[in-house]
Order: C-alpha cells, then sequence, then structure tokens
C-alpha cells in the first residue's frame, strides 16, 4: 500500500515521497517510478521512521538530482501553456461572478471571481477525462460483450488506470492531457481486463482489437508520462 510521506532533508528542504512498506523488501530502496512524477521510498516491513529518513538523507544529492529531471509543479494560472489532447492550450482569465469556462481554438478562457484558477481548470480537466474514458470505455467494453459497473477518474500517483473485479474502471483524469491515441489505449488496456484479470498473451490479443496504437502510446507514456504530473490538481 502506497503512501505519501514528507521527508525533511539537510539542506531545510522537504521531499514528498511515495512510500511503501514491503514484506518482500530485504532492503530499503529508492527509485524512480516509470512514467510517473513520483519518486518511491520502499522499505522492509517494520523498518522505522529514522532508519528510513536516514536512507533518504544518505541518498540526499541522488534525490535532488532525480527531482530536478522530474520538474516542478505548475499551477494552472492566467498565462500558462499546458497540453490538451495532443496540442497546447494557453489559459486566459477573466473576473467575472459567474464561473464560465470556453475553448476557443488553442485558448482557454476562464470567466471567474474569488476561485482558485488552479482548481477551476482542474476539474474542467477531469470533467472531459471522464467523458472521454466513459464513451471510449463503453465503446470497446460493447465490442467484446462485457459490462461495466462504474468508471472513475482519480488523480492517480502509480498507475494510470486499473480494472477491478467487479467491473469498476479507474483512469488517472490527467491522461486527458495526453494525446488522444494514449487515451485510446488505456481505455482499451482497462476493458481487456473485463476479460482477463492478468497480462496473458491472450489479454494482449484482445488488447490489439480494441486499439491499434498499443506501442505508440506505452512509448509514449515511458517518455513522457513524467510531464503530465507537473500541471494542476493538488500541489504535490
Amino acid at each position: 500500500m502506497h503512501s505519501l510521506k514528507k521527508i525533511r532533508l539537510n539542506n531545510g528542504n522537504a521531499i514528498q515521497l511515495l512510500f511503501r512498506s514491503s514484506r518482500r523488501a530485504r532492503r530499503i530502496s529508492l527509485r524512480l517510478v516509470p512514467g510517473y512524477g513520483f519518486l518511491e521510498l520502499v522499505v522492509p516491513d517494520g523498518t522505522p521512521m529514522w532508519a528510513a529518513r536516514n536512507f533518504v538523507i544518505k541518498n540526499e544529492e541522488w534525490l535532488i538530482k532525480k527531482q530536478t529531471k522530474l520538474g516542478t509543479w505548475k499551477p494552472f494560472a492566467d498565462g500558462l501553456e499546458f497540453p490538451f489532447r495532443g496540442r497546447t492550450l494557453l489559459i486566459e482569465t477573466k473576473c467575472k461572478g459567474v464561473k464560465e469556462i470556453n475553448l476557443l481554438c488553442n485558448r482557454l478562457i476562464v470567466s471567474t471571481k474569488n476561485r482558485n484558477i488552479n482548481y477551476v481548470v482542474t476539474d474542467w480537466i477531469k470533467n472531459h477525462g471522464k467523458k472521454r474514458f466513459t464513451q471510449l470505455s463503453y465503446e470497446k467494453a460493447s465490442i467484446l460483450g462485457k459490462s461495466i459497473n462504474r468508471i472513475t477518474v482519480r488523480d492517480t500517483k502509480t498507475r494510470w488506470g486499473s480494472c477491478s473485479s467487479n467491473g469498476n474502471l479507474n483512469f488517472s483524469w490527467r491522461l486527458i492531457m495526453a494525446p488522444d491515441f494514449v487515451s485510446d489505449y488505456l481505455a482499451a488496456h482497462e476493458v481487456a481486463h473485463l476479460a482477463f484479470m492478468n497480462h496473458s498473451s491472450d489479454f494482449w490479443a484482445i488488447v490489439k482489437t480494441l486499439t491499434h496504437s498499443a506501442h505508440e502510446a506505452r512509448n509514449w507514456l515511458c517518455h513522457n508520462g513524467n510531464s503530465l504530473h507537473l500541471f494542476g490538481g493538488y500541489k504535490p
């Protein structure tokens, strides 16, 4: 089970890490989770926090270099450019009493008063993500003749999507910022789990029938997935 923990470094700054206690782990380790914007600290079960902190501090230089490589968080704000479905949008804000968001070409016009622009735009993107994944998932599930129980979008940190045994699909809302072929692949991947709750050859055969972009999308996420965590949402 993952949790987020802040650990204060010797330079006075605090770093936030994904923290996981594992029965299989034989030693404390740090790693960059592939395709995501967080560093993970894994400790054997029963490891005291002081020991984990000492390990982090011992590797402070390495952590700072990795964190610099990840980039800094960018809240949605006036003048910010951010990716959205394969293109770049520019946020323009207007102070009005009624909240309103309009997408005009490559400009996102946000009209609001006394509301945090970052949260307003985050909600707008989440709604688009929910609509797109709902449409894609039901279309692909109908091809398989499978039923979906519920679809949710969340700000997941360790996986882009998931499928439960009772037919609940979950996706990261940040995927709507990626090119459309990426969200098409993720929908195909999770819907395929409605037939096979594994990653067997049969599972991948179904994925190929539901999307033609599996290889391209996985390659895009490997090289660009981290960047999606730098925009909006709640500050890491």
